[in-house]
């Protein structure tokens, strides 16, 4: 089974007093949590849509002004054929999430969306009425 997981863009500056001025250092530690939960005989791709792909220490900072295009994650996902999509959902990017999971389902109709996160466990019926939203993971997500 192959899953891809996607870290939704963040296009904006997080500053704030609490973080002294400086932009939030966001790092996806879901996926990797996921991805050792999940473990052996899974194949697993993760996009990271708004951070850098690579960094010297080993995390994702909010330096990057480029995301990722629509295109891109499209391409992506045409050329890994998942069976499941992850999403981590912030609020601010549910359009977003909702465009790119209708493509997706128009692409391959049984792949499952699932949404996680914060957002989702507070909104999971809102968005279960979606066809493009197959199952909602609901507070930390852990069995």
């Amino acid at each position: 089974m192959r899953i891809l997981l996607i870290e939704p863009n963040v296009e904006t500056d997080f500053s704030s007093p609490a973080t002294t001025g400086k932009p939030w250092q966001l790092e996806a530690h879901w996926a990797g949590y996921l991805a050792a939960v999940i473990g052996k005989g899974y194949e697993i791709e993760f996009i990271n849509c708004g951070f850098p792909l690579t960094d010297e220490h080993g995390y994702f900072r909010l330096k990057q002004k480029k995301t990722i295009a629509d295109s891109e994650i499209l391409a992506k996902f045409r050329e890994f054929s998942p069976s499941v999509v992850g999403f981590s959902v912030y609020e601010r990017f549910v359009d977003r999430i909702a465009s790119l999971s209708k493509k997706f389902k128009k692409i391959n109709p049984d792949c499952k969306i699932i949404l996680g996160g914060h957002d989702p466990t507070f909104t999971y019926k809102e968005l279960l009425k979606n066809k493009w939203c197959d199952i909602i993971v609901v507070g930390e997500g852990f069995i």
